[in-house]
């Protein structure tokens, strides 16, 4: 609608990703070439950086399960993103 359009247009404008957890916003931004994160990749991410444990995530996830309405498929693709982080795997090294 016209406010995921205005959102896609100011991130666009400031060179900024998309930060939400309204999936229609997130596809949005998709369909607009821009980068886009939820909050459970937000928490990845800082992980990987080294700005959050990795040991704190597991907490944080079922924090965030309690009330984020995440497809099946969304949580999976953060748990695989957390194996790998957590393995030692090759994402962020």
């Amino acid at each position: 609608g016209p406010t995921d359009q205005g959102v896609c247009q100011a991130a666009q404008t400031l060179g900024l990703p998309v930060l939400s957890e309204d999936g229609g916003l997130l596809r949005a931004a998709r369909r607009q070439n821009l980068g886009h994160y939820n909050a459970m990749m937000l928490i990845l991410a800082l992980c990987i950086q080294g700005n959050l444990p990795v040991d704190a995530y597991p907490a944080l996830r079922a924090r965030l399960l309690t009330f984020a309405r995440y497809r099946p498929e969304i949580v999976a693709v953060g748990d695989a993103v957390f194996a790998a982080i957590a393995g030692g795997g090759a994402i962020g090294r």
